[in-house]
């Protein structure tokens, strides 16, 4: 079992000790022109990634997973800034998160991945518990060697305060070259110009340089490298189930009954955030809708949402005033208060049952799509952060189970 709590701080700078397991992940996100796709890819596949966590845990007890997102090489930075600026500290509002990959633009060309690491192992609220685990994933597909502080050299002492340091490559591991006389003579010709060449040997594969620096980088932060095609969109399987599923998800939004000083305002900024996933393609928005009903969700709506508090054995809701809850409930005795969220509450368990039934369908649906098309699609960001990621949790001792 771990330490008492020291201090539950949220401020970015600054660092904490925590009671509950908890897994630190910063993403340093490359922002630059070129890199659109990959930003969708991070954006689209979040849901699904956090999903394949709720049921992280250690020593028995659940886990929290907390991200941060640096994007760097924008356009959007001034150089005086290194063209890098914090997004996100780390949070496990991943709402507020993705709300923030929503309004990234890729624009800019100067891309100092040490820079961000540096930056990332000093301006976040890193768990000083040695039993959490700590990592940075970089993304991105220049040359590590830019900027003021040398990438190597920066991985290795983020490892020395035993934050791993892992690199996802936006383009190929291995670059397609000719064994062929006739690409190497000039102007396609083998033995003076005029001769034509008629060697057709095969293409062999010759390691990217580039790849290789992001190895080298991962290897200096003790943590692993993959490559990605950074061009392709998210992999989506369309099936007979995905219109009512996405139908009834918003359904369950409109159940939710916002209180607090902040609550309207959190429930406007979730009312975007879905219309944003939902414009962004089906397959992210149904994920999307299993991460309001699993534990990441559940835990920050129930900071702001009357009908997920209402589960919490310390909620009560006649402390809450008047004016802090939506004006259908205000002026009313307590009883019919509770009415009021108890309805709703069991209609919001009615649409996840058809929901998971929906879902349940699905899958099978899916799976029997991927048994047909297996190994024809290239990994993708998510793919690629979960292969990373689950290995180094269970290494640190954490156990991911599916709920």
């Amino acid at each position: 079992m771990k330490k008492s709590i020291i201090s539950l701080l949220a401020l970015a700078n600054t660092s904490a000790v925590f009671a509950t397991p908890t897994a630190d992940i910063s993403i340093l996100l490359d922002t630059s022109g070129s890199m659109e796709s990959l930003i969708a890819q991070v954006r689209d596949g979040m849901w699904k990634t956090l999903n394949g966590l709720s049921g992280l845990e250690k020593d028995g007890e659940k886990a929290v997973v907390r991200l941060a997102l640096f994007e760097y090489g924008s356009g959007a930075v001034s150089e005086e800034a290194n063209f890098i600026q914090l997004l996100s500290p780390l949070t496990t509002d991943h709402g507020a998160l993705a709300a923030k990959l929503f309004a990234t633009k890729a624009e800019g060309g100067t891309e100092y991945s040490g820079m961000a690491i540096d930056m990332a192992k000093r301006n976040l609220s890193w768990s000083q518990d040695s039993a959490d685990f700590k990592a940075i994933v970089v993304a991105g597909n220049e040359t590590i060697h830019q900027g003021p502080v040398k990438p190597l050299l920066s991985a290795a002492d983020a490892l020395s305060e035993d934050i791993l340091v892992n690199t996802i490559f936006a383009g190929a591991s291995a670059n397609q070259v000719f064994n062929n006389p006739c690409f190497n003579t000039g102007f396609g010709f083998g033995g003076g110009f005029g001769t034509p060449c008629e060697d057709n040997s095969d293409p062999e594969a010759v390691p990217n340089p580039i790849f290789l620096e992001w190895e080298e980088m991962a290897t200096a932060g003790g943590g692993k490298a993959l490559n990605i095609d950074h061009n392709s969109a998210i992999k989506y399987i369309e099936s007979p189930f995905d219109q009512q599923i996405v139908e009834l998800t918003e359904k369950v939004t409109e159940t939710m009954l916002p209180f607090g000083k902040n609550g309207a305002q959190k429930y406007k900024e979730l009312i975007d955030l879905d219309n944003s996933i939902k414009n962004s393609g089906a397959g992210s928005y149904m994920d999307w809708g299993s991460y309001n009903s699993g534990g990441f969700g559940v835990a920050t709506l129930a900071t702001w949402d009357l009908v997920t508090a209402i589960d919490n054995k310390n909620f009560d809701l006649a402390s809450i005033e008047d004016e802090d809850l939506p004006k259908s409930m205000q002026g009313k005795s307590l009883a019919e208060k509770e009415k009021i969220v108890l309805a709703m509450k069991a209609k919001r368990e009615q649409l996840n049952t058809e929901i998971a039934a929906l879902k349940e369908n699905r899958n099978a649906f899916i799976e029997a799509k991927k048994a047909e098309d297996q190994g024809k699609a290239e990994k993708d960001f998510a793919e690629a952060f979960e292969q990373i990621l689950h290995k180094q949790l269970k290494d640190k001792g954490f156990k991911i189970s599916l709920n």
